[in-house]
């Protein structure tokens, strides 16, 4: 009895043994995946090395290992999705200019990343590359904002992180002050980062502080000599600050480093043209459109350029092909209708603006547009209605203003322009045109509540300093103002002076401004335009109507 006691108890003890060794083999089951991914990794080069590394590791995961050989696999699988990641990042994110695939290595590359973040999410590197690939089009800036806060926020991250994350994010800020203060820190961080500077310099350039902005991108050439479009940001940064020679020098260079690039040459021909250099302009433009057929930039820049030269046709050719390539682009068909207005052809700019407005009621550019449009047609009851429009949305836009100011002189209604010009004053005191008309409407009012003859001294006195005193109709208003001070001896100084020097076009007017001074009699003036009011624009017409108490029907009165 006693000996199969023994036997039965040696066999209990073996198959415990068994079962314990089965146990270990079970749990290990992954262990051989993992000894190979752990062989490749040491001699993993690219992206195919690093996917049969991860597949192997996966592999190994999901058979089964023990909890130091789970937590060793967890961490080289992560180590891979990050750099497989980092390898398809750097195809878009790379010096050289992003792979044409890169939407579809953008989405690849977050998954493996997003799959190293679930295995560890105080992954410095990993947050840094969801940042940077979601602040590109298409990506999703709160995830990215989310994602370079993170980095920052890591005590993992080392110096060169930390300048990475905070000049991406510093394209995410809503505030001027923290998108500048975040590359400000880049730039402490790392003070020979060229992506940080440049970026402070565009961000100079962007806000118009040329002085700045040339000190930032000058640094940044020299820490990257090559890189065209820091070139091209410079060319920008000189023109801006009046330094049009070293201007076209940079743009020169960027067009040297990037020959197959229409884009300097582009930038060039703005230059250029801007100087009054168009044959210079074309030739650039020329080639900038050989290289690249369908450039709409370098095809409007072209049309302005043609225009600017008294070549209309040519210049509406190169717009109708930018239409053709982009038939909804607004800027060229807002240049369109400019060239059509510039033709003569103001009726169909203005059919061709209308068209617009429909499609985007609420575009203020397009409705100023119009609005000047209207009135050029003598249509001003219309183009007030334009103006008026913009100023709902925005009460402090000059040109608005301005433009509405001179519509309502042209309908009679000098109270309401009035108060429009000294509400472009409150917000441009230097404006001269503006200095001009109130000085003019306080000076020749019929309306004698309405007039200021010691403002308007002053006013057109002003507006004769930025002239130089050199324009005729500009020193017929001083004329106008000391006629109704009294003042007729410089009345007849400063009209006589105006007949000189006035355009041919003026000369009548001033000739009879003139006889009125001479007979000690001021000058009275109210115009009224009239304009072919359509059945539906009735209303319209109604609500212009004078609110001076005058009649609205003189045109030029004297007394």
């Amino acid at each position: 009895m006693a000996k199969w006691t023994c036997l039965l108890f040696a066999l209990t003890a073996f198959w415990f043994a068994a079962s314990e060794l089965r146990a270990e083999e079970d749990v290990n089951a992954g262990l051989s995946d993992l000894d190979q991914a752990t062989e490749k990794k040491l001699l993993a080069t690219d992206l195919r090395d690093l996917s049969e590394v991860i597949g192997l590791t996966e592999s190994a995961l999901e058979k089964g290992l023990g909890d130091e050989n789970q937590k060793f696999a967890n961490s080289l699988l992560a180590s891979c999705l990050i750099e497989r990641g980092n390898l398809m990042a750097q195809a878009i994110l790379g010096s050289r200019g992003p792979d044409p695939r890169w939407p579809q290595l953008r989405q690849a590359a977050l998954i493996d990343l997003q799959k190293a973040l679930e295995i560890d999410e105080d992954q410095p590197e990993a947050q840094l590359l969801v940042g940077r690939l979601n602040t590109l089009p298409g990506g999703d800036p709160k995830l990215a904002l989310e994602s370079l806060n993170k980095v920052i926020a890591s005590t993992r991250a080392d110096t060169a992180m930390l300048a990475e994350a905070h000049t991406a994010r510093a394209g995410l800020r809503e505030r001027d002050g923290d998108r500048l203060a975040d590359l400000n820190k880049a730039i402490e961080l790392a003070p020979a980062r060229v992506e940080a500077i440049r970026a402070r310099g565009l961000y100079h350039l962007l806000k118009e502080k040329p002085d700045l902005a040339v000190a930032d991108l000058q640094q940044a050439v020299e820490l990257d000599e090559s890189h065209s479009a820091t070139l091209e940001a410079l060319g920008a940064a000189y023109a801006l600050n009046g330094q049009n020679d070293k201007a076209l020098e940079a743009l020169s260079r960027a067009v040297e480093l990037s020959p197959q690039s229409p884009t300097p040459l582009t930038q060039r021909a703005r230059l250029r043209a801007l100087q009054g250099d168009n044959d210079g302009a074309l030739d650039d433009l020329q080639k900038a459109i050989e290289i690249d057929p369908a450039s709409i930039p370098a095809l409007l820049l072209r049309a302005r350029v043609f225009y600017q030269a008294e070549k209309p046709q040519r210049a509406l050719q190169d717009v109708q092909h930018a239409l053709r390539l982009q038939p909804n682009f607004l800027p060229a068909l807002r240049l369109r209708a400019e060239l059509l207005a510039g033709s003569g052809k103001i009726g169909d700019a203005i059919a061709d603006l209308e068209r617009l407005t429909e499609a985007l009621p609420t575009n203020s550019e397009l409705l100023l547009q119009l609005g000047m449009f209207y009135v050029a047609n003598e249509q001003p009851r219309r183009g007030i209605k334009m103006f008026a429009a913009v100023l709902e949305s925005d009460p402090d836009n000059i040109l608005a203003l301005r433009g509405r100011a001179d519509a309502y002189l042209s309908v009679g209604r000098q109270a309401d322009a009035i108060a429009d010009y000294e509400a472009v004053l409150r917000r441009d005191p230097e404006n001269g045109s503006v200095l001009n008309n109130l000085a003019w409407v306080l000076a020749t009012s019929p309306n004698e509540a309405l007039r200021d003859g010691i403002r308007a001294v002053e006013l057109a006195k002003n507006a004769c300093e930025h002239t130089e005193y050199k324009q005729g109709h500009i020193l017929s208003t001083l004329a106008a103002a000391y006629a109704e001070t009294g003042d007729f001896e410089k009345a007849r100084q400063w009209s006589t002076k105006a007949v000189e020097i006035g355009e041919s076009e003026q000369i009548d007017q001033l000739k009879a401004e003139l006889e009125s001074y001479r007979q000690d009699k001021p000058w009275r003036e109210k115009q009224s335009i009239a304009e072919q009011v359509e059945e539906n624009d009735e209303k319209a017409a109604e609500a212009t109507q004078p609110t001076d108490g005058e009649p609205n029907t003189a045109a030029a009165e004297t007394p």
